[in-house]
């Protein structure tokens, strides 16, 4: 199987709906369909979750 390592900027694209979104949103059907593996490392989820927590993302992700 095909590991696919995601990246801050996958994430981001995603989950903020910037310009992007299609790409990242395919990555992320093809994972959860078992099509490809994926992976991130822990600075990865750690620089999502900060960047995440500031109020301008925040607020994009909550509207």
């Amino acid at each position: 199987m095909k590991k696919v390592f995601l990246d801050t900027n996958i994430l981001l694209d995603f989950i903020t709906e910037r310009e992007g979104v299609e790409e990242a949103s395919s990555i992320l059907q093809l994972g959860e369909e078992g099509q490809i593996g994926l992976t991130t490392s822990f600075l990865t989820m750690a620089m999502w979750h900060m960047l995440l927590a500031k109020d301008g993302i925040k607020q994009t992700c909550t509207n």
